[in-house]
């Protein structure tokens, strides 16, 4: 049996990786001195969410939300603390980062030994963050909490170890409510594995699968109430449970069609930067699932040749990465990424496992660390220097967004507006922080998929009859007789609503192939 030698790093160089990565992210997230970089992403779906219950809002209640309340109620905390200011974001973001850094290292120390350690920090910070972790919603934080139970795994697995993994699944699901569920049931599977190949005692399987089951269920009882009190116990399972389960799927991008989306999307968009993020998303989307593939190999092949005790951890980091890889409803290289965290560590195992680089080892890592930090410090240069930034004076501060169409049309509404007016945005509800804007209506996405209800429609046409707006940020593509709407698209009282009511003022933006418009109040003061 090999025996790990030397796992602890050499003195000072576990800080320098924090200093390095602090230092990464921060000048990936904020333009120099202190401008955060703005991104139009889901994230900013939590911030608007954040805001409506800093307003005195009940989320589930007031307004509709599908996810569970973890990242809503981050932000919510950040903004007591901090102000609602956009900064937070990034704020939030370059701790998720600091976050995955310290235990994926300290995890990977207790597996293999020397700079190998090292290998799956550098790669998830250096080698897939510039492109696919600055998502400051559900979808980055809630896996950071399954590989925290993970590394209090590989640290012990007394009865308390599992009821701190439970609590660990538990804030995974307060984020992700079906990650953590799905986490429960890998590290449920781990025990019963484990169990079975080491000396089987149905006490001890009972008792701590008991202490995982039980540390799971009162956290996440515990973080819920106040919205299950407040929202009521239906309307909280109906929104978080019963309509992701239904309708979640319908949205295109949601299904296990997507994996070559994402390709597809960066082979269209022109620019080096899109090259350049060809060969991480290469990695995520082929590499990470074939890791465990050749895990499964490797110890079919050489089961027999160390005592299960060698096999024990590596066999934990297998069975949660199998685990989330199969239930993966939206297979491609961008969750991938966001699961990748224990494939790393597995695969820096293999390494170790296989001699794969005789006694270099070392200096494979060393050579790559340069080469993944020379990588992203020419993307950090091109980001700083770059000339293709507009700067934008905003109410949540300034912000530094790419001069493309879909900041030209929130900068023409926000010329027109001042915090707090009405503005009803009909595909995503990303202009209302920023600007701070408000929604007249309970929901905040309409699209052309049974992921839109007709019930959402209804509701949202009395909200916008009983709290007008001046302007709808309104796509075009919406505005189709009946009879050429496709099965499940139920946006027509929507459309024939804002055609009546409503202008087209402004130009056309093309924003994700949808021509998207500003629709102004028929009546209402003529735009200048």
């Amino acid at each position: 049996m090999q025996e790990i030698k030397d796992v602890r790093s050499p003195a000072g160089l576990d800080l320098l990786l924090l200093i390095s990565t602090s230092l990464f992210l921060y000048l990936l997230l904020f333009r120099l001195p202190f401008y955060p970089f703005f991104y139009e992403a889901d994230q900013l779906i939590f911030l608007y969410n954040a805001d409506r219950m800093l307003d005195g809002e009940l989320m589930y209640r007031d307004f509709f939300q599908f996810t569970f309340p973890g990242g809503q109620v981050l932000y919510l905390l950040l903004f007591t603390i901090f102000g609602a200011k956009y900064w937070v974001l990034p704020f939030a973001i370059l701790l998720m980062g600091l976050g995955y850094c310290w235990f994926l290292l300290r995890s990977a120390q207790l597996l293999v030994p020397g700079y190998l350690a090292y290998l799956p920090a550098l790669i998830f910070i250096f080698f897939g963050f510039r492109w696919f972790g600055q998502d400051g919603s559900h979808r980055m934080f809630s896996p950071l909490f399954v590989l925290i139970g993970v590394f209090i795994l590989l640290k012990g697995k007394d009865i308390w170890h599992w009821v701190a993994v439970g609590a660990c699944c538990a804030l995974a699901s307060y984020f992700t409510q079906q990650r953590g569920i799905i986490a429960v049931g890998a590290f449920g599977l781990f025990l019963l594995t484990d169990s079975f190949l080491s000396e089987w005692k149905w006490r001890d399987v009972l008792l701590k699968s008991f202490a995982l089951g039980l540390g799971f269920a009162i956290t996440l009882a515990a973080l819920c109430s106040y919205f299950i009190f407040t929202a009521g116990f239906d309307a909280f399972v109906n929104a978080t449970l019963t309509y992701p389960s239904l309708y979640y799927h319908y949205q295109p991008d949601n299904s296990l069609g997507g994996f070559w989306v994402g390709f597809k999307q960066i082979l269209s968009t022109p620019g080096i930067g899109p090259v350049l993020s060809l060969l991480p998303a290469s990695f995520y989307g082929f590499i990470i699932p074939i890791v465990f593939v050749a895990f499964l190999i490797v110890y079919f092949l050489d089961r027999k040749k160390f005592e299960y005790v060698y096999w024990r951890d590596p066999l934990l980091l297998a069975i949660v990465s199998g685990v989330f890889l199969i239930s993966t409803t939206n297979p491609g290289h961008l969750r991938y990424y966001q699961i990748s965290p224990t494939f790393l560590i597995l695969l820096s195992w293999l390494i170790w496992h296989l001699k794969l680089f005789g006694g270099r080892n070392d200096l494979v890592v060393k050579t790559a660390a340069v080469l993944m930090i020379i990588f992203s410090g020419i993307q950090i240069v091109r980001l700083q220097t770059g000339s293709g930034y507009v700067r934008i004076d905003t109410p949540r501060g300034t912000v530094y967004s790419s001069n493309i169409e879909s900041t030209k049309r929130y900068v023409w509404i926000a010329e027109r507006t001042k915090p707090g007016d009405l503005v009803f945005e009909a595909s995503n509800p990303y202009i209302y922080f920023p600007f701070a804007l408000k929604n007249p209506s309970a929901y905040a996405q309409f699209y052309q998929t049974a992921y839109t209800r007709p019930e959402f429609v209804a509701e949202a046409v009395e909200d916008l009859k009983k709290k007008p707006t001046r302007f709808i940020l309104w796509s075009n593509d919406y505005n189709l007789p009946d009879e050429q709407r496709v099965s499940g698209d139920h946006l027509g009282p929507l459309a024939e609503y804002v055609q009546t009511e409503y202008e087209p003022v402004g130009p056309v933006y093309m924003v994700d192939g949808k021509p998207i418009q500003v629709w102004q109040k028929r009546g209402s003061e003529p735009e200048h």
